[in-house]
Parts: structure tokens; sequence; C-alpha cells
């Protein structure tokens, strides 16, 4: 559709309903590829998505290039593909509901028992992190398990230029 642009008052149109296709085919596309590749070596696989990845680069430059008058460096194109994996976000927020859930239980139980009066004053302090921190730590790496992406080889990348000048 970009190559429809005939005068100025067509470019906003134009670029407009180019984006909503390239947003379209990233949500839709892309992403399902990058959740279909998570925890596999990518480059086993490059080949299967090669040529489909060379002609997002072009279609993705050329409309760059034409809204901003540059051509769209290596590092954009990588985070175009990078992802929160929503799947494993939510059974991320789902543990931690039943951990805090269960420790609240655990928490009323020594309370009710007055067996251990250091858990009681652990849990006055930081009621949503608990004593050693531990649910933190647990965050912090599975932050990295909710991010997915396409691998973008450099060398996909310049033949997705080179389709674009021809």
């Amino acid at each position: 559709c970009l190559h429809r642009i005939k005068s100025e008052e067509d470019k906003a149109t134009v670029l407009g309903e180019a984006e909503c296709r390239l947003m379209d085919m990233k949500v839709k596309l892309w992403y399902y590829l990058a959740r279909e590749l998570k925890g596999e070596d990518h480059y086993q696989f490059i080949r299967a998505y090669s040529a489909g990845l060379q002609e997002w680069v072009e279609a993705l430059s050329f409309y760059h290039y034409l809204a901003f008058d540059k051509l769209i460096v290596f590092e954009e194109v990588e985070k175009e593909l990078i992802f929160e994996d929503k799947k494993a976000k939510r059974k991320m927020h789902k543990a931690i509901d039943e951990e805090k859930s269960d420790k609240k239980e655990s928490t009323v139980e020594k309370e009710e028992g007055n067996d251990n009066e250091a858990a009681k004053e652990c849990d006055e302090e930081s009621p949503d992190k608990g004593c050693t921190g531990e649910m933190l730590e647990e965050n912090d790496s599975n932050l990295a398990n909710i991010m997915i992406s396409v691998t973008v080889p450099q060398s996909e990348y310049i033949l997705g230029l080179a389709d674009l000048t021809g």
C-alpha cells in the first residue's frame, strides 16, 4: 500500500494504513512465531522464516523511510520483534497470587498459636515481600521468562534492505 502515495495529502492516510497493517502482522504473526520459538535455538529454524523476515524488514524499512526520511537501523528492527509473553505473564501473576494467599494463611496460623513472634514482626515490616525477599528475587527471574523475541540476524537485515533497494 505504500506505493500508492501520490502526493503529500495521501501520505498521512497511506502511512496510517501501513502502520496498522505492520502492527497487525507483528501482533498476529511475529508474536506467535516468537512464542513458538521460546526455549528453542532460533538459528536451527531460521531457514523456515528467513524469507518472511526479509520481506518484513523490507516493508518496515520502506515505511520508516517514508515516515521519517531515513533508513531504520538494525537495533530498531530487533526491538520491533521483542514481545511480552502474555501467557507466561498470566501464569506468573497467578502463581504470585497463590503464593501470597498461602503466606497469609500460614501467617494467620502462626499468629493464632503465637508460636513465633519473629515471623509476626517480619510480616509487619514487609507483608508483600516476606522476610528474605525471596518473592522479589523470584519475580526478577520470572521477568526474564516473560520477554520473548524473534531473532533477527544481521545478514537477514541486510538482505531485507537489499530487497528494498532492488
